[in-house]
């Protein structure tokens, strides 16, 4: 049954990838544009593993774990592995399926951040973390400390996604709406003449004479030519002439195929699937779903040692997460090695550090406590989120104001 792992993460991968469900990605937008949407869709997938799970303990097929918190040791690695996910640009799981895409920047922090986590379970950095690690509070589970049902906090976690769901999904009709209004001619003509003036100083500075504006029509009358300059439809045929003549591998992706699934479908499909997850790996005699950090050393583990108690159901499991978001990436002609900037090489290898010592010292990663532990309201997995998403808002603050000098191109 240790085999079952590879195929869910084959499907982890793959909707991963299709949806670009990135951890980082969304808690950006959360503290700089103060979008939710990514957060409301991780509480749809937490609501769903949470009725699914409750379910099967409740017919005896899974067991919850209640394992009681380490307080200092949560704070501490979930701020630390949150400043090192901004530092890395990508978070355990990103780190394997943006390598499945082809971006070298996030194959260097998860071989960091692989190294790191060996070394904090049972290398040199060991006896330094264990001492915060077995400081254990009495706390275990939100609904055992409340003394309440843990049903009736599923119920609260489906209130809050049936509320927040169909808020957000207004929101964003309610913008598509707005964006699809056509602009004042004013307006119109302001963003038409800057344009044209960009374009004739770049013809004029190549030698070639600067056309003149024609007095645009009525707004009723206008089309397309009477609104952009001859300059910049000029500018934009080359364009097009070099994409048509590009290779197929520097062509832009057809729209259709570029766009990412919605989140919330995305988040749906993997609670879905992180139920499953779970009672797989029940039956392989492991008790948890969903798993990146540990599983992430074991692999490496594995490889330096050869023992086969490290190729386990969380070993394949993120190995098949590499192989999906790998293949789906190839099917639509996604793949493709990114080096990243050169001055990002360091600052990805030291968040790969923190993000190693960091899901240590808080009991796992981003999908480990914000995805799964969140489901049975473990205290750790709620107490780790929030402080994961702290670390990654100063992360950020401290990434922005970094001068960033110039280096090789590329992203990720």
């Amino acid at each position: 049954m240790a085999l079952s792992g590879l195929f869910v993460g084959l499907v982890f991968g793959f909707l991963l990838q299709r949806g670009q469900f990135c951890f980082v990605c969304g808690f950006r937008d959360l503290a700089q544009k103060r979008e939710p949407r990514f957060l409301i869709a991780v509480l749809l997938a937490v609501a769903i593993q949470s009725v699914g799970l409750l379910g099967l303990q409740s017919v005896g097929e899974i067991s919850l774990p209640a394992e009681q918190m380490p307080w200092m040791a949560t704070l501490l690695g979930g701020v630390l592995f949150g400043v090192g996910i901004a530092l890395a640009r990508c978070c355990g799981s990103g780190s394997w399926f943006r390598t499945g895409e082809g971006a070298v920047g996030s194959l260097l922090t998860l071989l960091m951040f692989a190294i790191t986590l060996a070394a904090c379970q049972a290398g040199p950095l060991k006896p330094l973390l264990q001492p915060l690690m077995n400081d254990r509070s009495t706390m275990s589970t939100i609904d055992r400390s409340l003394g309440l049902s843990p049903w009736l906090c599923a119920a609260a976690l489906v209130a809050a996604a049936a509320l927040l769901v169909p808020w957000q999904l207004r929101r964003e009709r309610a913008r598509k709406e707005a964006d699809a209004l056509p602009l004042p001619p004013t307006r119109t003509m302001a963003a038409a003449a800057t344009i044209a003036g960009r374009a004739t100083t770049a013809a004029s500075g190549a030698g070639a004479a600067p056309s003149a504006v024609a007095e645009p029509r009525s707004r009723a009358t206008a089309g397309v030519a009477d609104i952009i300059p001859p300059d910049v439809a000029a500018v934009s045929a080359s364009a097009v002439a070099r994409v048509d003549g590009a290779p197929a591998h520097r062509r832009p992706l057809p729209e259709p195929v570029r766009d990412a699934w919605h989140p919330f479908l995305t988040a749906t499909l993997i609670g879905l699937l992180g139920v499953a997850a779970w009672w797989l790996s029940w039956q392989s005699g492991r008790n948890y779903g969903y798993g990146v950090a540990v599983p992430t050393a074991n692999v490496l583990q594995y490889l330096s040692t050869g023992q086969q108690r490290y190729l386990n159901w969380g070993s394949w499991f993120v190995l098949g997460l590499l192989a999906g978001s790998w293949l789906t990436a190839l099917v639509r002609g996604e793949f493709r090695w990114r080096l990243p900037p050169a001055w990002q090489v360091r600052q990805r290898l030291a968040g790969g550090v923190l993000m190693g010592i960091g899901a240590t010292l808080a009991g796992g990663c981003t999908i480990t406590n914000m995805l799964v532990a969140t489901a049975y309201f473990s205290w750790q997995g709620w107490v780790a989120s929030a402080t994961i998403l702290l670390g990654a808002w100063l992360g950020f603050f401290l990434v922005d104001r970094r001068p960033r000098p110039h280096g090789l191109l590329g992203r990720r």
